[in-house]
């Protein structure tokens, strides 16, 4: 039987200041007055994954649901 494994791969989009905000998190670099904004970021960047990955998910149980629906 066929064995199906998913990987996932993300490509982030960032302006220049979203970057060195990024780099200044990596390097544990970034001050008190950037933690705000490095957590606002972060918290973008897991609700488009969540979006991404719920879209995913609506898309695989429509087919399930068609599938179901052909073999009644």
């Amino acid at each position: 039987m066929a064995d199906t494994r998913v990987s996932w791969t993300y490509t982030l989009y960032v302006s220049k200041e979203e970057f060195l905000l990024v780099s200044k998190a990596l390097r544990g670099n970034l001050k008190e007055s950037e933690k705000a904004e490095a957590l606002a970021l972060q918290e973008s960047l897991v609700r488009q994954k969540h979006t991404i990955l719920q879209q995913a998910l609506d898309e695989s149980a429509k087919v399930i649901a068609n599938i179901e629906k052909k073999s009644i």
